[in-house]
């Protein structure tokens, strides 16, 4: 993936993702497809759906009409929803709620939930979406850290010379969080991802070192 191209949207239904992939191609949207599995997969997820994820990436330049093509496309959607669509079933809050986080609600989903909102009299609504991402955005940009349990325990495990220590310094390395506006930033901060490197470092040099001695010495 060219590290041009930003994370536009994630889907774990398939269908979503080549109805998007379709629209963006048709009005020669610049982007690109990432069929993601996660590294666990063939041991927990039996084929389950949720281990996988479709990201497709567009260049930052076409970030705006892209995301334009698809509130339209949607629009022209929301007219001939059903009316025992659920979303007509929420409360005010529920409603607030999915249009504060869009991020986590298909597009479709948003939209029904703004015009409902504009229909109970919330004629601001455009304003308090941006407000909302604008404030998670300043929120999920804040880096996690990690407990002292956490790392303990991938000191442990990579002394040991198991994988899981090593599993646990690249999750703390290199593992990576999408903000709304498609942003890509690192989930830990610098002390922890260097915790990370040393972890992953000891791991491999510590498989090395018990697998000399399993085969030599003991």
């Amino acid at each position: 993936m060219e590290s041009s191209f930003i994370l536009f949207r994630s889907f774990i239904d398939e269908i979503l993702a080549t109805e998007v992939i379709d629209l963006f191609a048709k009005n020669e949207i610049d982007f690109q497809v990432a069929d993601n599995k996660n590294f666990l997969e063939p041991v927990f997820s039996n084929n389950n759906p949720l281990f996988r994820a479709i990201k497709i990436f567009v260049n930052p330049t076409n970030v705006e009409r892209a995301t334009t093509i698809l509130e339209e496309y949607y629009l022209s959607k929301v007219e001939n929803i059903d009316a025992d669509y659920y979303l007509y079933e929420c409360t005010e809050e529920e409603l607030l709620q999915i249009v504060s986080a869009q991020e986590e609600w298909n597009e479709l989903d948003v939209l029904i939930a703004k015009k409902l909102l504009k229909d109970k009299g919330y004629n601001s609504i455009d304003t308090y979406m941006q407000n909302s991402k604008e404030n998670r955005i300043h929120v999920l940009s804040q880096k996690e850290e990690s407990s002292l349990l956490f790392l303990i325990f991938g000191y442990i495990f990579s002394l040991l010379g198991g994988f899981i220590g090593v599993f646990i310094g690249m999750y703390l390395s290199f593992d990576k969080k999408t903000l709304p506006n498609g942003e890509r930033m690192y989930s830990f901060a610098k002390q922890e991802r260097n915790h990370g490197t040393a972890i992953i470092i000891i791991g491999i040099v510590s498989f090395i070192v018990w697998n000399f001695l399993f085969k030599f010495i003991l």
